[in-house]
């Protein structure tokens, strides 16, 4: 998994107050150890404001202590719908998706040949309601709220990159919360759908980093990047920005361990991520920037961080 990391957690929820300096930045939904993107909050002055999406080898986002175990609706039959997807954007090229309505839970099974990026959505249900999404038996999962409208972005983003064997991949994802009945249930839409990725245009500390990655209904480009060598404890990366447009951030990390890696962006501590790690961590505008990652702890020897930054290019379609 990939990880870019996925930006798109917590900012939802408080998309309204934050500014555009701090806006966070995956989903992947998600990655942390994991398979692709995840968000999950992150410690310091952004914590309530910052989303992260998790691209690289990553997890998915968060999991809080709510309980993953599936909601006791008696079975009623194929809920299988047709919900519209895109077949194409950022350079990713569909190759399935599955959609259910009125189910608590949904699963996909592919044999591919090549990278994929699996996206997870659910809506319908609103506060109290809980999106659990794991792939292969157990392996990364995390969870999300389940919205009552439709997510502009995926909740959850698997980035299965060059790192990770093709073949075999099953998705599962779920419901809970609620009083859990047929009724509550007959608005919650489930939507899966798995892309072919687009061939890479660089590796970043040792993470497949593709051209476009989309982010709040926006495309953002890779402009530049700088990584250090195995075993270095920080990196410094500067950028300046010159139109009003904003620059996304992308953070990236691998290496063995999980130490963590504090954040630091125009010399404001702004959280901790930890080994392996990909994000997109918000963006900024006109000026310039720096960014400084710094390895906490012991350092492993094959340790590696980097920086990506990327311009906004256009609106999604």
């Amino acid at each position: 998994m990939s990880t870019i990391q996925d930006l798109r957690d917590v900012l939802r929820e408080h998309a309204d107050s934050v500014s555009d300096d701090t806006l966070p930045s995956l989903a992947d939904n998600a990655r942390r150890q994991a398979v692709g993107i995840r968000r999950r909050r992150m410690a310091g002055a952004v914590a309530a404001a910052a989303a992260v999406t998790a691209l690289a080898g990553l997890a998915i986002l968060n999991v809080d202590s709510l309980d993953g175990s599936r909601g006791e609706v008696p079975p009623s039959g194929d809920k299988t719908v047709h919900v519209p997807v895109d077949e194409s954007f950022a350079g990713r090229t569909l190759i399935d998706s599955r959609s259910t309505n009125g189910a608590d839970e949904l699963t996909l099974t592919l044999d591919t040949e090549v990278p994929t990026e699996w996206n997870v959505s659910c809506w319908g249900l609103g506060p109290g309601y809980t999106l659990h999404v794991e792939i292969d038996e157990g392996t990364f999962p995390g969870e999300r709220p389940c919205r009552d409208e439709r997510p502009a972005d995926p909740e959850v983003t698997y980035q299965l990159d060059s790192r990770y064997p093709t073949g075999e991949h099953t998705i599962r994802a779920w419901i809970t919360g609620g009083a859990m009945s047929v009724t509550d249930l007959e608005s919650a839409v489930l939507v899966i759908s798995v892309y072919e990725l687009p061939d890479p245009v660089a590796t970043v500390a040792g993470i497949d980093v593709f051209d476009e990655q989309f982010f709040f209904e926006k495309i953002y480009s890779l402009d530049k990047y700088d990584e250090s060598n195995p075993g270095d404890r920080t990196l410094k990366s500067s950028y300046r920005q010159l139109t009003d447009e904003s620059v996304a951030i992308q953070i990236l990390a691998t290496g063995s361990g999980d130490n963590p890696v504090k954040l630091y962006i125009d010399g404001l501590y702004q959280g901790e991520l930890t080994i392996p790690d990909n994000y997109i961590w918000g963006t900024r505008t006109l000026g310039p920037h720096t960014v400084e990652l710094r390895i906490s702890g012991a350092v492993p020897a094959d340790a590696r961080l980097g920086v990506a930054w990327r311009p906004f290019t256009r609106k999604a379609p």
